[in-house]
């Protein structure tokens, strides 16, 4: 019998559907990933920065990152972050900067999905 991921109760269920396709990219890697989505993404012709940020940002998925507040995207840049989300077909509805300190905050964002109007919120950690 498969074993089975634990999901904290917490997390919000739009948040498992980024969670399914980040171990997936995980899995095969972004090459196969390509080839499978319906978009075609990531695009092969992306830095390997903005490929080093997709596949860190699907990392921090797998490790429920990223839903809550306290549990931003870390290390992503504003970049990265939009490199992830448009791997998954996300894009920006609405954006919030938190204060954290004098030189830190964290871009709340409301994303929504290209293709089926999906909307899901997620957190970044901005130096």
């Amino acid at each position: 019998m498969a074993k089975h991921r634990e999901i904290p109760e917490e997390v919000p269920s739009e948040f498992v559907y980024l969670l399914t396709k980040a171990e997936l990219y995980v899995k095969i890697g972004p090459d196969r990933y390509r080839k499978t989505d319906a978009g075609k993404m990531p695009p092969q012709d992306w830095s390997p920065e903005e490929l080093r940020a997709v596949q860190t940002g699907m990392e921090q998925i797998c490790q429920f990152r990223g839903w809550a507040r306290d549990r931003p995207f870390e290390d992503l840049g504003v970049g990265g972050f939009y490199a992830l989300l448009a791997t998954l077909h996300f894009e920006l509805e609405q954006q919030q900067a938190l204060a954290v300190d004098e030189s830190t905050f964290v871009d709340e964002m409301h994303m929504r999905h290209r293709m089926t109007g999906q909307t899901v919120v997620l957190y970044n950690l901005v130096s």
